[in-house]
């Protein structure tokens, strides 16, 4: 689970999980923090859910498949 500490006026460690906007997964293993290259400030980066991506390959290659298969007719 990623977690951010912050400082406020006092210290906090942030706890949260992470979920696919699209299909509800949780992908909170997807997620890296950081920090900011120049000013420092915490950052969270997401990769995409693995299962959508495959959803998504999977229905480009079908829509070049039925475009290649109605020219081809």
């Amino acid at each position: 689970m990623p977690e951010f500490t912050v400082t406020v006026d006092a210290e906090a460690t942030v706890s949260f999980e992470v979920f696919c906007g699209r299909c509800g997964k949780g992908i909170c293993n997807n997620c890296t923090e950081g920090k900011t290259r120049g000013r420092g400030y915490p950052i969270l980066t997401v990769d995409p859910c693995s299962d959508c991506c495959e959803a998504e390959a999977d229905a480009g290659y079908r829509k070049g498949y039925d475009a290649a298969k109605a020219e081809n007719v």
